[in-house]
């Protein structure tokens, strides 16, 4: 019994399929074998002084927004006004959007067993997640905020 022949939109499926597969293989033959250039500590000496980014990726550090206000106060000034900006913020009476007052600083979930109480001291500001897991017994954890999310909007 023979065969029947293949359609021609399967040849051309299955040469599509062939030259992905090469392409992509000699791609990654290709960056196996290159070349990698030395990581510096440094500019070059005869470059000049290196790009800004080159130096914060070199030295792993982080200049702060004081560094761009510097030459761009304006759009800096901005920048601190928009959502993008307040998204993210340390923790503080002031960022955390919820109050910390008894009573007035619980978070209240779906599962009528788990709620959330938050608390502010001079150490700085946690949540406690408490869950009532039987009559007698009631689970407490409590985590520290490092960081918050959120506009507040």
């Amino acid at each position: 019994m023979t065969r029947p022949p293949l359609k021609r939109s399967t040849l051309w499926a299955l040469g599509l399929y062939a030259g992905a597969l090469v392409a992509t293989l000699s791609i990654v033959v290709v960056s196996h074998f290159e070349k990698k250039p030395a990581v510096s500590s440094g500019p070059a000496r005869d470059s000049g002084p290196a790009p800004i980014m080159m130096r914060l990726t070199l030295t792993n550090s982080y200049v702060g927004d004081e560094a761009c206000a510097a030459c761009h106060q304006q759009k800096t000034i901005g920048y601190h006004r928009t959502a993008h900006y307040i998204t993210s913020a340390w923790p503080t009476k002031e960022s955390i959007k919820g109050k910390f007052t008894p009573g007035a600083n619980v978070l209240k979930t779906t599962d009528p067993n788990l709620h959330f109480e938050m608390q502010a001291s001079e150490t700085g500001q946690v949540q406690t997640a408490v869950r009532q897991v039987s009559p007698s017994v009631v689970g407490h954890r409590t985590e520290r905020f490092d960081l918050v999310v959120g506009s507040g909007r």
